[in-house]
Formats: structure tokens, C-alpha cells, sequence
């Protein structure tokens, strides 16, 4: 390993090299532009038939055949800590549920075919089981938890458990059919930057 400040300024950096001059010269900087982030569409008028995307479509036709956990992605998170509060991390889960109308999106069969229905946000209530575990009934309750069925057109597309082994020892559980979970990993961190522009995204 070259620990000098050559040797750090020639490493590789993603696909190419920040390069370095002759000796004794300043090294050349290369300025990387921050990521673009989607734009935030503030809240409108919705049409009032939203069809679905062809992967959601296929998780629904899944879904109606009774299949769909096959489908569906778990993540497990373990907390502990003096200062962990269950009724904190509900109340964050409804937060993130409130804010991303992805995870309160149902899917019902209309007389146009299967359509996007958002819930508004007070009616969107994910209320994670909060349930005592030892630590050998863990990755069992784990699984037990991530096959069961969503019903995509009466409820939401997010779980979530609270497998609760001491009192400052918790592992958090969250489920989602595939489409879903990229945002709601997303947004697992909670540390999003308050805006008072929610989040709207409807797939097409």
C-alpha cells in the first residue's frame, strides 16, 4: 500500500484515476457532479384511471392466482440500545408510509381493468406486530412472516414486524412484493430531509 499523497492520488477512483503531474506540480482535480435527483411533482389532479405498470401487472395477476409470496422480499434489521422505543419505530414506519404514496398504493380490479388507488395518508395504517421471540425462534418467525399473501387490492404493499428478544433488543422485519421494496429499503433509514412537498410517484 502507497500511503503517499501520490501514491493515495493515483489509486483507481471508479472507472478511471484522478491523475497526478510531475513532481513537485499541483495535482490535477477532477470535479464529479453530485447525482441528479428526480423532480417532486407537487400534488394535482390525478386521472381517474391509473393502469398498471407491466411488473405491476404481473405481481397482480400473481397475487389473484394466490402465488404472489413467492414473490415477495424480506429485510431484517436488529436494534438494541438503551434508548430503543417500539413506539418510536411505528410511529417512523407510519411516517415513511405517509410521506411515499408507493407503499399505500393498492391495486383493485375496476370496470377499466386493475387500476392505482393511493390511500390518503390518514387512512394508509401499517401497525407492525410487536411480538416476543427467543433468539433460537428468530429466522422461523422471520419466514413465517415474509410467505404470507399480500392482498393487492384491499391492502398495502408493506409489512412490517417488531420480534421483540429483550428489552433493549429488537429486530425489525419488513416485507414487500420485488416493486415495492426498492423504496420502501429506500427509506428504511428515516433520515430523509423534511420537505413540505410529499413524495408522489406513480408508475406508468
Amino acid at each position: 500500500m502507497n500511503n503517499s499523497a501520490a501514491g493515495i492520488l493515483s489509486e483507481p477512483i471508479g472507472d478511471g484515476f484522478l491523475p497526478v503531474l510531475a513532481r513537485g506540480a499541483r495535482p490535477a482535480v477532477r470535479l464529479v457532479p453530485p447525482p441528479r435527483r428526480p423532480v417532486l411533482l407537487a400534488r394535482g389532479p390525478r386521472p381517474a384511471h391509473v393502469p398498471l405498470a407491466p411488473a405491476q401487472e404481473r405481481m397482480w395477476h400473481a397475487a389473484r392466482a394466490g402465488n404472489s409470496s413467492d414473490w415477495n422480499v424480506a429485510r431484517a434489521v436488529r436494534l438494541s440500545g438503551p434508548a430503543l422505543r417500539p413506539e418510536a419505530l411505528v410511529a417512523a414506519i407510519g411516517d415513511v408510509v405517509a410521506r411515499h404514496e408507493p407503499l399505500r398504493t393498492r391495486y383493485p380490479e375496476t370496470a377499466s381493468g386493475p387500476a392505482q388507488v393511493v390511500v390518503p395518508a390518514a387512512e394508509a395504517l401499517v401497525r407492525p406486530e410487536l411480538i416476543p421471540v427467543t433468539e433460537g425462534e428468530l429466522p422461523r418467525r422471520i419466514a413465517e412472516f415474509a410467505a404470507r399473501e399480500f392482498d393487492l387490492a384491499a391492502g398495502l404493499p408493506l409489512r412490517a414486524r417488531l420480534c421483540v428478544l429483550g428489552p433493549h433488543d429488537i429486530v425489525l422485519v419488513w416485507t414487500a412484493p420485488p416493486t415495492w421494496m426498492n423504496c420502501s429499503t429506500r427509506c428504511a433509514g428515516w433520515h430523509w430531509p423534511r420537505s413540505p412537498t410529499p413524495t408522489r410517484r406513480t408508475s406508468g
